[in-house]
């Protein structure tokens, strides 16, 4: 047989270099010695007496007729059917039909594969419950950061199941199968319906933290968000129209994505605007049965209250000349006008060597300027004003962005004290280099790979030599201390307009209905004078001015009407709600600080603002 192979099929006998290049060299019989069969009888081997015979006399020749190439298909031998789908049937109901009739026709040992564009259907269709459950868990956790918590986004996932079912009731109403196309219609469709339920979800949160009952806050986060899904649903599901009435080789595609999303855009926007306020209120329900009520944003206040104890203790302590002296909150019976300062020792000015009160004389604790370091719950005794100061910080964004810049700070001056730490860092590498079949390691036959691994390391440990570590903590420390005071300065800039703002309206309420009941003793008094005018006892001059009298006094009803309306405006404002009229009842509780402010105290006061 190798005496055959190499005069017909050729053989490489051995190989040169020459001209610096390489040459094989392969014995194989002139074409014209090995076209017919009888060369057969040309080519001789040795018998095992060693004597030369013809290798025809050997061989029988017969003819037999196959085919001039056999496929194969991983190794086995293999027939290529090819097969189109008639109109009307989609690719896979046409692997199904096909799967069916070869487990009833084909014989024992024969069995069937796919290849091209239908295994890669099939191998693509093995992963569509992989890729939903993919899609589903990042959402999940994507809302569960959100909203931090674990139930809340449960309102929003089970609100795509109302999208999936619009899905297949478009599918079935233009006639198509669930194929590769509806499936990515189908995952697009998670992320728009999701969007929608959190749009309302978190609308209804922050009515829901403003104090509203569960079912109030849900209808109110659907009615706030209604016009918003409409429109954009709507634009999404006109926007996907012309794919219905596509034509052309894609038509089937096109077809199957404008259906899908289609009916699952316009059934999941229906659906989803009646089932999510119904799962927002219950999900939420066990939330607040876990954690509590929602309630507001946590108070600047409390977030400093640690800084201020320990400059309490500071001051008490006697630090030395560099310790800060605090200024104190001065209250103006009129405005309530709450203003703190804090004073360094640069703006410090002594007081006077004048006679004070022993309470004032080296005693900080019982200067009554400390009431800056009171929270206004125990400051102010009214309920109503309390309220509202309560409904502004949660609803101010100023105060909530200088707490995020307090958290901000914090978590920098965590990361500059992490610079006194070693430095660590450690890599590995690994490489396979494998010779090229055409290079010059394949002429040679020489085939090994070559495997390279390292792996390498360092530590390091800056020393603090020029401060540069000390000094960015201090900077990172410094700038933490400033977002506090910062935090501070906002939350008391508010709690000072709202009580301004509603004492000024306690004030014009109480000048309001004096001015009605001067109106009607105006009239009363009028009516008295004309009855004396007419008895002869009086004049018309007298008449004339109690007239004018009674005018005045009515003309200054809409004005203070219309200031009532404006402070009305400012508080709602300030407390995060629509404009609208608020019912304050005066209190005849009074402010705990002292009524008589001696001259030395406010002297002091006066001095100490910097200018």
């Amino acid at each position: 047989m190798s005496v055959m192979q190499a005069y017909y099929g050729s053989m490489q006998a051995s190989d040169f270099n020459r001209f610096g290049k390489y040459y094989r060299v392969v014995m194989q019989a002139e074409p014209d010695a090995r076209s017919e069969p009888s060369s057969l009888n040309g080519i001789f081997i040795k018998n095992s007496s060693g004597e030369m015979v013809p290798v025809g006399s050997l061989l029988t020749i017969r003819r037999v007729y196959g085919p001039e190439s056999v496929d194969h298909f991983n190794l086995f031998n293999a027939i290529p059917i090819n097969a189109v789908v008639s109109p009307g049937y989609s690719t896979g109901q046409a692997i199904a039909a096909v799967a069916a009739v070869s487990a009833d026709a084909l014989p024992t040992g024969f069995s069937y594969d796919w290849k091209g564009q239908s295994r890669e259907e099939l191998e693509s269709s093995g992963g569509q419950l992989a890729i939903f459950l993919l899609s589903v868990i990042f959402v999940y956790f994507l809302l569960s950061a959100l909203y931090e918590s674990y139930l809340l986004p449960l309102a929003v996932m089970l609100s795509i199941p109302t999208g999936l079912l619009g899905v297949f009731i478009g599918i079935g109403f233009a006639g198509i199968e669930n194929n590769i196309y509806v499936q990515v219609a189908i995952i697009m469709l998670i992320g728009l319906l999701a969007k929608n339920a959190i749009l309302i979800v978190e609308f209804a949160i922050q009515r829901r933290v403003s104090g509203m009952s569960l079912s109030a806050a849900a209808l109110q986060g659907a009615n706030a968000r209604l016009r918003p899904i409409l429109m954009t649903s709507l634009t999404f599901v006109a926007g996907l129209i012309p794919l219905l009435f596509v034509t052309g080789p894609a038509a089937a595609g096109n077809h199957s994505i404008g259906a899908a999303a289609i009916g699952g855009m316009f059934i999941g926007m229906v659906l989803g605007l009646l089932v999510v306020p119904v799962l927002f209120v219950v999900f939420q329900h066990l939330q607040e049965r876990l954690t509590g009520t929602a309630t507001e944003p946590v108070e600047a206040g409390e977030l400093l209250e640690e800084r201020l104890v320990n400059e309490q203790k500071s001051r008490g302590s006697g630090d030395g000349p560099n310790r800060k002296k605090h200024g104190c909150c001065g209250v103006s019976a009129a405005s309530c006008w709450i203003c703190a300062f804090i004073l360094h020792d640069e703006w410090f000015i002594p007081p006077p060597d004048i006679a004070m009160p022993d309470q004032y004389r080296g005693s900080t604790a019982a200067d009554t300027l400390s009431i800056a370091t009171m929270p206004y719950r125990e400051f102010f005794s009214d309920t109503r004003l309390i309220t509202l100061i309560d409904s502004a910080v949660a609803g101010n964004l100023d105060l909530q962005v200088a707490i995020k810049n307090i958290a901000y700070a914090r978590e920098s001056s965590k990361v500059a004290k992490l610079g006194y730490l070693p430095t660590l860092s450690i890599g590995a590498d690994a490489s396979l280099s494998r010779p090229s079949d055409n290079g010059s390691s394949a002429l040679t036959g020489s085939d090994k790979s070559v495997e390279d691994y390292s792996a390498q390391g360092s530590l390091s440990w800056e020393a603090d030599i020029w401060g540069k570590i000390r000094s960015r903590k201090k900077s990172a420390l410094a700038a933490y201390l400033k977002t506090r005071e910062v935090a501070r300065a906002v939350q008391t800039r508010l709690v000072a307009d709202v009580a301004d703002s509603y004492y000024s309206l306690l004030m014009l309420d109480a000048q309001l209905d004096i001015s009605r009941k001067n109106l009607a003793l105006a009239d009363t008094t009028l009516r008295m004078i004309r009855l004396q005018y007419d008895a002869g006892q009086v004049t018309s001059l007298a008449v004339q001015q109690q007239e004018a009298s009674r005018s005045a006094i009515a003309l200054a009803i809409p004005e203070l009407e219309r200031l009532i309306a404006a402070r009305e405006n400012a508080i709602s404002i300030l407390t995060g709600h629509m404009p609208h009229a608020w019912s304050v009842v005066s209190h005849s509780s009074k402010l705990p600080c002292t009524t008589i402010f001696p001259l030395a105290c406010l002297h002091r006061f006066l001095r100490t603002v910097p200018m």
